[in-house]
């Protein structure tokens, strides 16, 4: 199985690489990621000028990584081409700091990030990790293992993939996960409690 990982949050992401360590277990894994930090770039695309790619020593064994001066969506158009669309099986964009729910995720890198990839009909995953505080232990390996478990499903033809799977794991331990629900998106917007 060939995956393609990406996100929004840049090459140097904690999230994005405990992201591909988790598929490693599943598959071939590729990382193209942003330069820097791009959260919020929704399905914003580099229409004019150019963009450079750079190869990037990668943090797990055996991955091929590269930075890429574009948004988000240029990652996974220039990644889908890298790896060849037909020979992709799978498209997973995250680990992001917070949830991405509501009216929010048209605006979301993250998820948006997997559009391209929905569009041309490949299995495709947004996953994010539910914090309520920047200060608390950052569990990405927990939500590392359900986009794991939720690879295995989709290999096996467990799992419909004819919409985007936006992912939202609560920052607990991975024992306290009782199981997963799918739901629709909420039409909602965030209120500012200061």
């Amino acid at each position: 199985m060939n995956i393609l990982v990406i996100n929004d949050d840049g090459i140097n992401s904690p999230g994005l690489w405990a992201l591909a360590e988790a598929l490693g277990r599943v598959g071939n894994v590729v990382v193209v990621a942003p330069d820097n930090q791009k959260s919020g770039s929704g399905s914003c695309v580099t229409m004019s000028g150019s963009f450079t790619v750079n190869e990037v020593p990668p943090r797990i064994p055996g991955v091929q990584a590269y930075a890429h001066s574009g948004m988000p969506c240029d990652c996974t158009s220039w990644g889908l081409r890298k790896l060849g669309t037909r020979n992709t099986h799978l498209v997973v964009s995250g680990i992001n700091l917070g949830p991405n729910v509501g009216f929010d995720i048209p605006y979301s890198g993250t998820v948006m990030a997997t559009l391209t990839s929905h569009l041309l009909r490949i299995p495709s995953v947004a996953v994010s990790l539910d914090i309520k505080s920047y200060k608390e232990d950052m569990r990405f390996d927990v939500a590392g293992s359900i986009v794991e478990s939720l690879a295995h499903c989709i290999e096996k033809g467990g799992m419909r993939t004819d919409a985007i799977m936006n992912v939202n794991v609560p920052n607990i331990p991975l024992e306290q996960i009782k199981g997963i629900l799918a739901t629709k998106s909420a039409h909602l917007w965030y209120i500012n409690s200061r």
